[in-house]
């Protein structure tokens, strides 16, 4: 039990930090998509 488990736990964590990593890259290029001209045309 202890290999599978070593297992389970380190892809619990791969799989955590992979999404921690992602979550806020997907979130800006979602918010993005939803205002694409409106922001970055306001700016001068």
């Amino acid at each position: 039990g202890s290999i599978s488990s070593t297992g389970a736990i380190a892809g619990g964590v791969a799989a955590g930090a992979a999404l921690l990593f992602a979550a806020p890259a997907i979130g800006f290029a979602w918010w993005r998509r939803r205002k694409p001209q409106e922001l970055f045309f306001d700016v001068p």
